[in-house]
């Protein structure tokens, strides 16, 4: 239980002792990915950056190592963009609600800001031929394990940012491109072939 863990930290003296600062600590989870790597260089001229690895933190099972990794590190804010490497399939849905619930705790915990990248995906279900609008009156139709990851995570978000009133920022994003974009992306593919004049 994380509220017992806190309240030993309290009675030791281990409690974060939050220090005001110019320059923002960044924690990004998802750092190795496509998305991640340009967020992080995007990030690093104007906070200080921590992208652990997923050896070095384990979102998923290992709360205690993320708060006290929050705390060593003074961190303020976290972009998380992390996700379980199989997205089709249930434990990979359970993961991904995992990794996301620990750093709610623990920024629920520090006061900390939270990015989620969500993405358009949970607008899946509507038909090809629909024209719409994405907004946020606009409901949620997800389709597959994926997508409905995705807004069982926007959901504990918002649980949170309610209840607890916590700092979140939810995005949902479209299909992401530029240098560095994976050759088994259905976007890189249409390049590709555009490149070569072929057909698509």
């Amino acid at each position: 239980d994380i509220d017992l863990l806190y309240d030993v930290q309290a009675a030791v003296g281990l409690a974060r002792q939050r220090n005001e600062r110019v320059t923002k600590n960044v924690l990004v989870t998802g750092a190795s990915g496509f998305l991640g790597r340009h967020v992080v260089h995007a990030l690093e001229p104007d906070y200080v950056v921590f992208a652990p690895t997923q050896q070095q933190l384990r979102l998923v099972d290992d709360l205690p190592l993320l708060d006290l990794y929050v705390c060593q590190h003074e961190i303020d804010y976290i972009v998380h963009l992390a996700h379980p490497r199989k997205r089709r399939d249930t434990a990979s849905m359970a993961a991904a609600v995992a990794m996301l619930k620990n750093l709610l705790e623990v920024s629920r915990r520090h006061t900390l800001g939270v990015l989620y990248a969500s993405g358009l995906v949970v607008f899946s279900g509507y038909r090809a031929n629909d024209i719409i609008t994405a907004s946020r009156e606009l409901p949620a139709r997800p389709v597959g394990t994926y997508a409905e990851t995705k807004y069982l995570c926007e959901a504990l978000a918002e649980l949170y940012r309610d209840q607890h009133g916590l700092s979140v920022t939810v995005l949902r994003l479209g299909a992401a491109y530029g240098s560095g974009m994976p050759e088994t992306t259905v976007l890189r593919k249409f390049i590709d072939l555009a490149r070569r004049g072929a057909l698509i």
